[in-house]
């Protein structure tokens, strides 16, 4: 085990505390906060968590938003924008929303070129367009 294995390993605790459902995906999850934690790039955990289910990934993005709300916020920014899935897409920029955490970003730039009628009617739903 690297270094780098060892550090990451040590988060399986809160992925277990985070969502105690299901354990298959806590080794992602635990990737993930340990990469949100050291403020990698996005898309390094983007890479972590890529295919993690949608409840794993929402415990995660909760779990982060009271620890780490500026790395999250910037993840989530990330995901907005550049994120092939719609879905992805339309829940980072729905957590972006309801922590308010959209504050910190430029709202146009996802305007100007999100093509997704769901993601442009929340967003008009909530007051920007």
């Amino acid at each position: 085990m690297t270094i780098e294995e060892a550090l990451e390993a040590q988060w399986l605790s809160v992925a277990r505390h985070i969502f105690p459902l299901d354990w298959a995906f806590h080794p992602q999850i635990a990737a993930g906060l340990y990469r949100l934690q050291k403020n990698e790039s996005p898309s390094n955990v983007l890479e972590a968590i890529e295919n993690i289910p949608f409840d794993e990934w929402m415990s995660l993005v909760q779990y982060a938003i009271n620890k780490h709300p500026l790395e999250v916020g910037n993840f989530l920014w990330f995901v907005a924008q550049d994120h092939p899935d719609d879905g992805w897409r339309f829940n980072a920029i729905q957590e972006l929303i309801t922590s308010g955490l959209i504050k910190l970003f430029d709202v146009n730039q996802i305007l100007q070129h999100e093509n997704d009628p769901e993601i442009l009617d929340m967003l008009q739903e909530y007051g920007y367009s």
